[in-house]
């Protein structure tokens, strides 16, 4: 997981021209539940890790053919850094693909 934030590509400035937003995206989810677990899990575990986070505003969780992945709104960007920094090295109750966490 980590906070989108941009630079113009091939020009070294020294700081970063895009402050950070108060989105976080969550990529390289698995597109299925593992073996004998029901559909939905995945995206009710993330639920489940995110609306208890201070300062959640909402989640939105897609599925695509090549993987899934979730982009989960906080109310500013100090919400969203607190819970890159608190949830950093949580594999989603291992359900995070190869070992991924969130980083």
């Amino acid at each position: 997981m980590h906070m989108p934030t941009s630079t113009l590509s091939g020009v070294d400035s020294g700081a970063d021209r895009n402050p950070p937003i108060n989105t976080l995206f969550v990529g390289n989810i698995p597109m299925s539940p593992p073996l004998g677990c029901t559909p939905g899990i995945i995206e009710d575990c993330l639920r489940e890790l995110f609306q208890t986070r201070p300062g959640y505003e909402k989640l939105l969780f897609r599925q695509k053919r090549t993987g899934s992945m979730c982009y989960v709104e906080f109310k500013d960007v100090s919400s969203a850094t607190k819970t890159i920094d608190e949830l950093d090295g949580n594999a989603l109750n291992g359900l995070a693909k190869d070992g991924d966490r969130i980083k």
